[in-house]
């Protein structure tokens, strides 16, 4: 389906809502928009929202995996953190770890001073 297909099926669908609006047909209609979002026609979907990290949330990975944060080494954050062949180093913007650590910066440099933050 190309993108003009996509923008005139919903356009109809948009004037049979107009016309008479049923219950089933209101569904139909979030159904077939859903459709055309997902197959990319309407643009990129938005980023799922991700729930920022605090001090009991498990470490998602690693040596630590499933340990609360507030008890992983400074010392392991500081390697995710500074390490360039993390994937995560640099991502404070997008990953919760590393905005979880971006966030502690002052408190971790604190427990692991030998660490350049």
């Amino acid at each position: 389906m190309t993108e003009e297909e996509a923008i005139r099926l919903l356009i109809e669908d948009i004037d049979v809502l107009c016309v008479c609006a049923s219950t089933t047909q209101i569904k139909e209609v979030k159904q077939h928009v859903l459709a055309i979002r997902e197959s990319g026609l309407l643009g990129p979907k938005p980023a799922p929202k991700v729930k920022a990290f605090n001090d009991t949330t498990p470490m998602p990975f690693g040596k630590y995996a499933s340990v609360p944060l507030m008890d992983v080494p400074a010392s392991y954050l500081h390697w995710l953190w500074t390490n360039e062949a993390n994937p995560m180093h640099g991502r404070q913007a997008v990953d919760p770890l590393a905005a979880y650590i971006y966030k502690n910066v002052g408190s971790l440099a604190k427990e692991h001073p030998d660490g350049v933050w």
